[in-house]
């Protein structure tokens, strides 16, 4: 495939500078009525040295016999002669209308770069050839239409949220009522399974990826700017645009962006103002969007004069897990970030760490538990603070969560060990954490801890049967 490909090239290479063209050129340029001989030669000249500067740009690609990116590049020079072609011949209709008759000049322009177009053309795949005259005969129209069936996925899933959340919400109604009257175990757990399912459900479905945020967005700048003076332009510096993310916070995000987009360009100067204040002429905005499994964060960076705070009122935040900071740097620009938890639902092994008679329970998120191993001395032996097993090839360090979390040890003799893995600033570590009972599984999501009331060891809470019960942040404790 690959010989194939390169072959057809090194003919496009041959024909773009060889004598087949200019005989080519210089055969049509006799059907073209009107042109006088003495403007031959200057034409043929002007045609072959444009194919030749083709020829040279293709040619600076090809390197050791790979033309993997010249390959990539012959849409684009397909486009930028057809682009011109069209440029040529609305001008030559309006001629024929306006005069009567179109330049000879033009029309042996345009000719020649048709007959270019079909030779280029036909060393394209037919795919990208469909794909490239789409774009050609509309490419505003194509760029309009994607921001536009983004638009409708976007409604769609924030439809599909709302009745989601009121079937969630509906539920949580009728296990509050069936807790006042009833305590019927079955039909509380019947009701808090059915509860998790929806959820679940939800948080798997109604996700959209980050490509899709970021096409959004455009729409978003698109629609403030169209009564604006400002040119502005978006980056985007994501590394994994598949990633997905819940659309509900999709939909708060862009409202906040809206917001702060809206107040960027009314402060703003147009182009003029900017060029006379020795910066370019459009604003730039700058995208990056990071989602880890319990995290949204999103900033968004602008070359503006970097004078103008953005404060969001609480009143004015749909999410109640979503932190905003704004900084700016005069005369440079300034930055908007996004903080938001993923309200995932994930599974978590309940352990108790206090004394006996001071009882304390805590989660641990059951993704980063290897294995549990009971205080066993024909299987565990502890040695200070390291723990020794038959089942591991070398020490691990240990941590007593009792000790840690309540000023409280638990008493080795009794103790259980849950071996997690887990990604600190040093690396993936490895740690052996000392509890006292283990209390089984539950499955829900995380809520996390408000930034007015931090807890330095715990990533948030989780519901365990109608009670909140702290979620370790194992990369704190193993660090």
């Amino acid at each position: 495939m690959a010989r194939v490909a390169q072959r057809h090239l090194s003919l496009l290479l041959q024909y773009l500078g060889g004598a087949e063209h200019m005989n080519s050129v210089r055969a049509m340029l006799q059907h073209v009525e009107g042109l006088d001989a003495a403007q031959h030669d200057p034409l043929i000249e002007e045609i072959t040295q444009d194919a030749s500067s083709l020829r040279l740009s293709l040619g600076d690609l090809i390197v050791e016999d790979d033309t993997s990116e010249a390959e990539i590049v012959l849409p684009f020079i397909w486009l930028e002669k057809r682009f011109e072609w069209m440029r040529l011949n609305a001008q030559m209709q309006y001629q024929t209308v306006f005069r009567g008759r179109a330049d000879p000049i033009l029309m042996a322009r345009g000719a020649a770069l048709s007959a270019l177009i079909g030779v280029v053309e036909s060393f394209l795949p037919p795919e990208a050839v469909f794909l490239a005259a789409k774009v050609a005969a509309d490419p505003l129209g194509i760029a309009r239409a994607e921001l536009t069936r983004n638009d409708r996925l976007f409604q769609s899933h924030e439809a599909a949220g709302i009745g989601g959340r009121m079937a969630v919400e509906a539920i949580a109604t009728a296990s509050a009522v069936a807790a006042r009257f009833s305590s019927d175990e079955r039909l509380l757990s019947a009701l808090d399974t059915a509860s998790t399912s929806v959820i679940a459900g939800l948080g798997r479905d109604l996700r959209l990826n980050v490509d899709d945020f970021r096409i959004a967005l455009e729409a978003e700048i698109v629609a403030l700017l169209a009564d604006s003076p400002l040119h502005v332009a978006l980056e985007s510096t994501i590394e994994d645009v598949g990633v997905v993310f819940p659309a509900v916070i999709a939909r708060e995000m862009r409202r906040i962006v809206r917001l702060w987009i809206a107040r960027l360009v009314h402060a703003t100067g147009g182009p003029a103002a900017r060029i006379t204040a020795g910066r370019k002429a459009n604003l730039t905005l700058t995208l990056n969007v990071i989602v880890t499994p319990g995290q949204f964060t999103m900033h968004l960076t602008d070359d503006g004069d970097g004078t103008h705070d953005f404060i969001l009122a609480k009143h004015d935040r749909g999410l109640r897990d979503m932190y905003i900071t704004h900084t700016c740097t005069p005369g440079v620009g300034s930055t908007l970030s996004v903080r938001c938890g993923l309200r995932s639902m994930n599974e978590y092994l309940i352990v108790t760490a206090g004394a006996e008679d001071t009882d304390a329970t805590i989660a641990i998120p059951l993704r980063s538990v290897e294995r549990m191993s009971s205080g066993d001395a024909h299987d565990l032996a502890v040695h200070g603070l390291v723990l020794n097993s038959a089942q591991e090839s070398g020490q691990l360090p240990i941590v007593d969560l009792g000790a840690r979390l309540y000023d409280t040890e638990v008493d080795p003799a009794a103790a259980m060990y849950v071996i997690v893995q887990c990604e600190t600033a040093q690396g993936i570590r490895r740690v052996a954490l000392r509890v006292r009972e283990l209390r089984g599984t539950c499955r829900g999501s995380l809520r996390y801890v408000p930034e007015h009331c931090p807890t330095e060891w715990l990533l948030g809470f989780v519901m365990n049967r109608r009670q909140m019960v702290g979620v370790l942040d194992l990369a704190r404790v193993a660090a």
